[in-house]
């Protein structure tokens, strides 16, 4: 296994642990309080090595970290993953969005919520 593949595999070790402790919240404001975390918390920078633009990066690291995210989830709430798959992949480009400097076009906290709630319901 590719030390990229293997950091994934981790990745959603540890945000089973995290979605497990955050399970009390709505779904929404528990992927808003995760992309937070992604962005400038606990897995800032497990995010920023992974979102560093290449193209492996977009081809293969990119859909196992949100098929290990929706396992994550899964783990802790039932949602159909039609719905599910959508928001995490939005979450995703807000963080590429975010690690690539472009921080200044993302929508407000609330906003996301919002958002993330529509895709969900």
């Amino acid at each position: 296994m590719k030390r990229l593949e293997q950091d994934a595999v981790n990745l959603e070790k540890l945000s089973s642990v995290w979605f497990d402790a955050h399970k009390h919240n709505a779904l929404s404001a528990m992927l808003v309080l995760y992309l937070k975390e992604a962005q400038s918390g606990v897995f800032k920078k497990n995010y920023a090595y992974f979102l560093d633009d290449s193209l492996e990066c977009l081809v293969s690291v990119l859909p196992q970290v949100v098929n290990g995210l929706a396992n994550s989830i899964m783990r802790v709430r039932q949602v159909p993953q039609y719905r599910l798959r959508p928001a995490l992949s939005l979450i995703i480009y807000w963080l590429i969005q975010a690690h690539t400097g472009k921080k200044d076009n993302l929508p407000e906290s609330h906003e996301m919520q919002d958002i993330i709630e529509n895709i969900l319901t």
